[in-house]
């Protein structure tokens, strides 16, 4: 934080003109709001927050040092307030943890009234070394879950009648 490197990379931005789509959980993207600002008159800018979900133990369960819920959704406000366009990433969504009705809607309008001006949802991906971390931590924190995940992750993707039903919500 202290390189400033990030606004370096944005001073280059602003100064060519260029189209920029900014992905961050970190509330210190608002350090460079003026940049932000700048940029977004001159071209075009998305800023996207990412934000899982508004259950603030869970998501010291999957993010335990990224800011708090409450410190993200303040952000999303202070940029749709400085007029930049806004998104939110909820990804990943976690099929049987965050991804049924009462947490999806609650997340949608969480980030609505933080004036989100949209959102792209997904549920987690188990490419790489994801499934193991992601098994062990279902074992530790939701071990009912264990039989479950493997049904709708016979591949590195979820099962599409199950993500077609959370996409549908």
């Amino acid at each position: 934080s202290e390189f400033k490197i990030t606004r370096s990379v944005l001073e280059v931005f602003l100064k060519h003109h260029n189209a920029l789509l900014l992905t961050t959980k970190s509330d210190l993207v608002l350090r460079d709001l003026d940049l932000l600002t700048e940029i977004g008159k001159t071209g075009f800018l998305n800023v996207l927050i990412t934000l899982p979900t508004v259950d603030e133990g869970l998501r010291k369960k999957i993010e335990p040092n990224a800011p708090s819920v409450e410190k993200r959704l303040k952000t999303i406000q202070q940029l749709h307030q400085a007029g930049l366009k806004t998104g939110v990433t909820a990804i990943p969504l976690l099929p049987n943890i965050s991804d049924d009705a009462a947490s999806v809607e609650s997340l949608v309008k969480a980030v609505s009234e933080a004036g989100a001006d949209y959102m792209i949802v997904d549920l987690l991906n188990f490419r790489g070394e994801t499934r193991s971390r992601f098994m062990e931590f279902v074992s530790t924190n939701y071990p009912e879950l264990r039989t479950e995940y493997p049904r709708i992750y016979k591949t590195d993707y979820c099962d599409k009648d199950y993500s077609k039903q959370v996409r549908k919500q």
